[in-house]
């Protein structure tokens, strides 16, 4: 569970510096998602429980992200601008961060999320995700 939110710091990461995945920063979620919307609806729920939030639109941007921070957890869309969203978690299981993923996906292709399956996400969400699921998945 997240620290009180009083006692947080800004939601503005303080350093360029990338931090070894042993001390990644254990109240921030980057939300990788194309949905202005849907990210909005997300990064208001997670603020009030008191995580730091961080959007990417789009993988450059996730990758951006993962250039210079190591965020507790990634709520991960499959379905980007720029491409397969599984790419960031391929990434991050490749680099052996211990970032947990979790992966949403309005896609009903069987052999997209078997191979999703294969790159060990925390847990996978169908789109429309309800927001209670959302949070009970990130308090496994």
């Amino acid at each position: 569970m997240p620290p009180n939110p009083s006692a947080l710091p800004s939601s503005q990461p303080q350093s360029s510096q990338k931090v070894d995945a042993e001390t990644a920063d254990r109240r921030t979620i980057l939300i990788v998602e194309d949905d202005a919307i849907s990210a909005q609806a997300m990064r208001i729920l997670l603020r009030r429980s008191g995580w730091l939030v961080e959007v990417a639109p789009t993988i450059a941007d996730a990758n951006a992200y993962l250039d210079r921070n190591t965020p507790h957890t990634i709520i991960l869309d499959l379905m980007l601008p720029d491409g397969d969203g599984s790419l960031v978690l391929r990434r991050v299981r490749d680099q052996a961060l211990k970032t947990r993923v979790t992966v949403t996906t309005a896609t009903a292709d069987a052999g997209w999320i078997d191979r999703v399956k294969a790159l060990n996400p925390h847990a996978i969400l169908r789109k429309p995700i309800e927001l209670t699921e959302l949070m009970n998945a990130l308090s496994c």
